[in-house]
């Protein structure tokens, strides 16, 4: 909830209710960052809990979010083995690059 509503949000909405006009897009930038690397950890430990795996650090759900991607843009299945290019593949969509 943090990176998608934040004081960056509320200074965005506050500068249009006084009429100063929008704020840089990079004010908000670093939390849409934020907010992206989440949803992929969030990924990460929603694919490791479906395997049945034991509890993970939020790093480790971060890279297993990352190879889940990768394995996506590969059009691989959940179970199937991860590869190593899926790790880049999957930083690529993670900054859709």
């Amino acid at each position: 909830e943090l990176f998608r509503r934040n004081c960056t949000h509320f200074s965005k909405e506050l500068c249009q209710r006084l009429g100063a006009g929008e704020t840089p897009t990079w004010v908000t930038s670093l939390a849409a960052a934020g907010a992206r690397l989440e949803e992929v950890r969030d990924l990460g430990e929603h694919s490791r809990m479906e395997k049945g795996s034991s509890p993970g650090t939020p790093i480790s759900d971060f890279v297993q979010g990352l190879a889940e991607l990768g394995k996506s843009q590969r059009g691989a299945e959940v179970d199937d083995r991860t590869h190593c290019l899926d790790f880049a593949r999957g930083c690529r969509r993670c900054c859709d690059c």
